[in-house]
């Protein structure tokens, strides 16, 4: 168990975690909005435009694959911190690059996204030894909170004041918290994730609460009972199809809240002014649909919700392909976000639950290959719009990958243990 004086030290500044993570809930979304803009300037095709996605995600496994590595080096909050300078920097230098250099200033704050993410949700965790759930809970509202705030924000200062002083303006906070945070850690000793042992709560909090990855933003939701582990013999089938399950959520995820900004200015549902609040919409559903989904699973099991989540992100999915006036368009937006947001934390609650003390042994290659969904979907949607001439075919992608998850979620189904 830590220390008292361990977690005394961690939770100096704890405050700065919360700050942080709404800066970092803009950055990770932070190509979204500002594809509108960059795409024409940079003379992008939706294909090249795609491929950002997949650049930043890139540079967010990099980080994450190498985030123990740094906590242990320098430090939990120390970590933290260097992923913030990183964005800071990344940020900052898109609004004076141009198309040749644009990639690398978007790899720089993919980078910090990794070095950040798992460190300020292990940083929360371990400073709250018991009450971790309720913290990471908070934590990662913070993240939501950026996450839906920031497009509409960036939309509004860049047509007022330009991309430039847009993007300084989150990249100065981003580096002045950074350096509160390092003066802040500067105070007590550099406390390293092998020297926390952290109390047995947390171990059965891990089934709550998001991964500590770059996809670790969904708010937690109810806790699943505890049974027996998944015999050995069905645990191997049973990571393949969790894996590919959310391979293709991340990637859906991802792939609609980054292209929901550019989707609106061709189909023309928004003033150009505010084309940004339809990203914040898909966000604002995905914060809704988590805050409402602990209610949820205390009427259905968690295999039942994941199943209705997975029809209503479908018809939402349709919506929002085929419609044809913009508000059915931005209807389907939101049901959308709505049906797919207990997707993510009920999976992993389903995971953890099912393997038990095993779910260590595999999370890394799990929370990896659902980033490299959150690579390869968005670029996907900008070749098939690029291909097609059109970013309506671009955005039948996710409801396209629905459907493979609803055809795996058969399959895994049979994996389980009975509900």
């Amino acid at each position: 168990m830590k220390s008292p004086a361990a977690t005394e030290a961690l939770t100096q500044g704890e405050y700065l975690a919360h700050v942080g993570f709404v800066l970092t809930g803009v950055v990770n979304t932070l190509l979204g909005p500002i594809l509108p803009i960059i795409a024409p300037a940079w003379h992008l095709d939706d294909a090249q435009a795609g491929r950002l996605f997949a650049v930043q995600f890139c540079g967010a496994i990099l980080g994450t694959l190498a985030s123990g590595r740094v906590m242990n080096a320098i430090g939990i909050r120390r970590c933290a911190m260097l992923g913030l300078l990183l964005m800071s920097a990344g940020v900052s230098a898109i609004g004076i690059s141009n198309s040749q250099f644009g990639a690398l200033a978007v790899i720089c704050f993919g980078l910090g996204l990794g070095f950040a993410v798992p460190a300020i949700n292990l940083w929360v965790a371990l400073a709250n030894p018991q009450r971790s759930a309720a913290a990471l809970n908070l934590v990662n509202a913070s993240w939501c909170i950026g996450a839906a705030s920031g497009a509409p924000a960036i939309i509004f200062l860049a047509d007022k004041f330009g991309l430039v002083k847009t993007l300084a303006a989150i990249g100065i906070p981003l580096a002045l918290t950074a350096l509160a945070g390092f003066v802040a850690a500067g105070l007590s000793p550099a406390l390293r994730p092998a020297a926390l042992t952290p109390p047995p709560k947390f171990a059965h909090a891990a089934k709550t609460v998001a991964p500590l990855t770059q996809s670790a933003h969904p708010l937690a939701v109810a806790a699943i009972p505890q049974s027996p582990p998944l015999d050995p013999l069905a645990q191997r089938p049973f990571i393949v199809l969790m894996c590919a399950f959310l391979f293709f959520y991340v990637g859906i995820e991802t792939g609609v809240g980054g292209w929901a900004a550019t989707y609106a200015t061709r189909l023309h549902l928004l003033a150009p002014s505010r084309i940004g609040l339809a990203q914040s919409i898909f966000y604002g559903a995905l914060l809704l649909g988590r805050v409402l989904a602990p209610l949820a699973l205390h009427r259905m099991s968690a295999l039942r919700l994941l199943l209705c989540g997975l029809l209503v992100g479908a018809a939402g999915a349709a919506l929002f392909t085929f419609a044809p006036l913009p508000p059915e368009v931005l209807a389907g937006i939101c049901i959308a976000g709505i049906g797919l947001a207990p997707i993510f934390p009920v999976t992993v609650s389903l995971y953890s639950d099912e393997l038990g003390a095993a779910a260590t042994n595999s999370a890394a290659v799990l929370f990896a290959i659902a980033d490299v969904g959150g690579a390869v979907f968005p670029w996907l949607i900008g070749r098939v719009s690029t291909s097609m001439n059109d970013l309506r075919y671009g955005m039948a992608v996710p409801l396209a990958c629905i459907a493979a998850m609803l055809i795996i979620m058969t399959r895994l189904s049979r994996t389980m243990r009975p509900q």
